[in-house]
């Protein structure tokens, strides 16, 4: 296994459980407060981005203060005794994280996150083009819809601008740069002017909040994460949270939330969601009743992402961020080295030769008897 496929493995293995104990916290400050949509969404759209960003994060050195100087202390007196000293083998070092061998497998499940983060990406971009187009072959106002442009730009966001398309079946909002609200010319057919002016505001609430330039990384995060169930559920809950706090604007500009609900069921039951731009669009059917419940319901509160709102999305993310950074990755992989080749026995020592027999010495001549000393004469 590559260094690059075990860096990304141990990535993908921490992204698991960092996405899981953010989608807890982004869940459970959401019930334990009493907060607005927008507070909501942020909070799930922040515990999305991190889940993305905090796993490479935690494979960054990061650099180290040290203080200038330190107070010396007095060394702690030595035992009077000192224990024996034990021979045996060294502690193992301790590992903070859980390792897993690396295998072939898991080097072809980050070649299939790699494709299916490609395939997201790949899609992400063609819906922004398809929205880009869209709104390239949009035409000016005519007619009865210079007067009602006129008319509901004075009074709603400065960034938004009416077009007309016949390529779409329901209201859509394109933004980016020179954002504009679509509205299908038949669609006068069908709705009254009060009816298409309390959708028109919900189109020029989302560019209002800026939701076009926030769909971009909550989209990315989205195409990374693909194989998360967490990161599908975050996402699913910023939409649902973006539509109810458009929603609380029109309803609140509109004058009657009541009126605004049954404008929303009479759209849907003219099955008008099809055919909507993939970027940034009214919601589908699917949340309808969820949209409508909380419209009929007395909430006090706005809508808008206030300070106190920010300040405490802000303070439960970077306690989020900082704990996750503190912990460091808990899983990571293990590189399983080759077994080492078997070394070939040494071939064994050739016996030595037999050593000749050995010949005996002949006997050395016996040496003539020496003739006894003459003692001394007196």
């Amino acid at each position: 296994m590559s260094d690059w496929s075990l860096l990304f493995g141990e990535v993908l293995l921490n992204a698991c459980w960092i996405g899981a104990a953010l989608w807890f916290a982004a869940w459970a400050g959401s019930r334990l407060l009493d907060s607005t949509p927008g507070v909501r969404g942020a909070l799930c759209l922040a515990a999305l981005a991190a889940s993305a960003a905090l796993p490479a994060l935690q494979r960054l050195e990061w650099p180290k203060v040290h203080p200038a100087y330190a107070p010396l202390e007095a060394p702690a007196p030595l035992p009077a005794v000192l224990p024996a000293f034990e021979p045996g083998a060294a502690p193992a070092p301790i590992q903070s994280d859980w390792r897993i061998p690396a295998s072939p497998v898991a080097e072809a499940l980050v070649r299939l996150w790699l494709l299916g983060a490609a395939c997201g990406l790949a899609y992400l971009g063609f819906g922004v083009l398809k929205a880009l187009r869209l709104k390239a072959r949009a035409a000016s106002p005519r007619g009865e819809w210079i007067g009602r442009a006129e008319r509901w730009t004075s009074f709603a966001s400065p960034r938004a601008r009416l077009l007309l398309s016949a390529d779409i079946d329901a209201p859509v909002a394109v933004g980016w740069l020179r954002p504009a609200v679509l509205f299908p010319d038949a669609l006068a057919d069908a709705l009254d002017d009060h009816e298409l002016e309390r959708l028109w505001l919900h189109e020029a609430a989302h560019l209002e909040r800026y939701d076009d330039w926030q769909i971009l990384p909550e989209k990315t995060c989205l195409a990374l994460l693909w194989f998360h169930p967490a990161a599908w559920a975050l996402a699913r809950r910023v939409a649902a949270e973006r539509e109810m706090a458009c929603d609380d604007l029109a309803a609140d500009r509109a004058g009657s939330r009541t009126d605004y609900a049954r404008t929303l069921t009479r759209l849907a039951g003219l099955r008008l969601s099809r055919g909507v731009a993939p970027v940034l669009s009214i919601a589908g059917e699917s949340n309808l009743s969820r949209r409508i419940e909380m419209l009929l319901r007395d909430r006090p509160g706005s809508s808008r992402l206030g300070r106190s709102g920010l300040a405490f999305a802000a303070a439960l993310c970077g306690s989020a961020i900082g704990a996750v950074l503190t912990i460091g990755p808990l899983i990571g992989l293990a590189q399983v080295a080759p077994p080492a080749p078997a070394v070939p026995a040494a071939p064994a020592a050739p016996a030595a030769p037999p050593s000749p027999p050995s010949v005996p010495s002949p006997a050395s001549p016996r040496s003539p008897l020496a003739p006894p000393a003459v003692p001394p004469v007196p």
